[in-house]
């Protein structure tokens, strides 16, 4: 065939190996490129199939004829998915943007805010709001933490000073440094979903809040919260959409969770943080933040005597809404945690002497306007109103 064509290949097989060709001598160009140091290589490097460059071809006059290297045309390069998270995240006071030069007096809350799908609507106004709630309450009472260079307490009175930072999800930010944000707050207030599982990188005696999508309520992260050493709290969010209010008028949150498709639906919807919703929050941060502090002055917080006279020390500073109850009954460790765990208004439990059962509540957290919301678990599959778990 060869002969037949007078020595030459068929068309389509010298264009071929003329692009095969263009291909290796543009990788070979750009791997050898003394501003590239061998670091990053081009979208499609390595890949068999190349992404045609028609500025790179060799052309029968001008430099690359004449022997003068030409660097291949390159794309603008971005700032990487990685780096711009990580620089989103110092740009916020949890991750050191401020610059506060007395630490050990600023509290940090952070709003992890979700990316896609039930996310908190106006969380920069949210954000403006608990900054200026938790200020006001901080202002209203002072906090003794002043104390000498041998642990002794010369009973000075300083105020928090609060910063409040918003954290967008991303699946690019760098883990230590969504650690160190989260190592400095003191309170934690994102939607219900995985990102609730942040309680992790929070430090001791912190608290955690979760906001409800209307008519939906689960409380797993809340046991697994109590067990970690930080108090959590819920608030759940008023109807958004016209789905979300139809189900408001249909069913209760317990008589929603039980159906497979209310609760579907009901999970799907943003939330909202209200008025009453911000004031629960600032108030259970500073209470968190009260008792970190009296955990701090009593070198042996994990033991039962220090940590008692922790809470009537926090008792003294405590607002009307927040209380201890102690159960009379003994209680072992799991016990008591089940039934702050079932119990709505219950942010936080101890144990006093080993034995007695400490809940620590909120009033203004639970049911409220009449809902019912149940045992917020569900563990059977009911898809039409009015059936039950056999």
């Amino acid at each position: 065939r060869l002969r037949a064509r007078g020595g030459r290949r068929p068309p389509r097989v010298r264009r071929l190996r003329r692009r095969k060709s263009r291909v290796q001598q543009s990788r070979r160009e750009y791997a050898e490129t003394p501003e590239n140091g061998f670091g990053e290589r081009p979208v499609y490097f390595g890949s068999r199939q190349q992404p045609r460059r028609r500025a790179n071809r060799p052309e029968r006059g001008g430099d690359r004829a004449r022997g003068v290297h030409v660097p291949p045309v390159r794309r603008a390069v971005h700032q990487k998915p990685a780096a711009a998270a990580a620089a989103a995240l110092a740009s916020q006071p949890c991750g050191g943007a401020f610059g506060d030069s007395d630490e050990a007096h600023v509290r940090h809350l952070v709003i992890y805010q979700r990316n896609t799908g039930r996310v908190m609507e106006d969380v920069r106004d949210v954000a403006t709001k608990l900054e200026d709630t938790l200020n006001t309450l901080d202002d209203d009472a002072g906090h003794d933490v002043g104390a000498s260079n041998d642990g002794s307490h010369d009973g000075s009175i300083r105020r928090f000073v609060w910063r409040v930072s918003v954290v967008t999800h991303s699946d690019s930010f760098p883990p230590c440094a969504l650690r160190s944000c989260l190592a400095r707050a003191s309170a934690l207030v994102t939607p219900h979903g995985f990102q609730s599982m942040l309680y992790l990188f929070l430090p001791q005696n912190a608290h955690v809040h979760e906001v409800f999508p209307h008519r939906y309520y689960k409380h797993g992260y809340k046991r697994a919260a109590l067990e970690w050493g930080v108090s959590y709290g819920f608030s759940m969010s008023p109807p958004r959409s016209l789905l979300s209010r139809l189900i408001s008028r249909l069913f209760t949150t317990d008589a929603c969770m039980r159906m497979y498709y209310c609760r579907f639906l009901a999970r799907k919807g943003d939330v909202l943080v209200t008025d009453a919703d911000a004031a629960l929050i600032a108030r259970s941060a500073v209470v968190a933040a009260r008792a970190s502090v009296e955990a701090e002055k009593g070198s042996q917080s994990a033991d039962e005597k220090a940590f008692a006279t922790v809470r009537k020390r926090e008792e003294k500073k405590t607002f009307a809404e927040t209380r201890w109850h102690t159960r009379s009954e003994d209680s072992s460790r799991a016990e008591c945690l089940a039934a702050c765990a079932g119990e709505h208004g219950c942010q936080f439990f101890a144990l006093e002497n080993a034995a007695r059962c400490a809940l620590r509540t909120d009033d203004a957290q639970g049911e409220k306007d009449g809902d019912v919301l149940g045992a917020g678990i569900y563990n059977n599959k009911c898809y039409v109103p009015g059936c039950r778990k056999r």
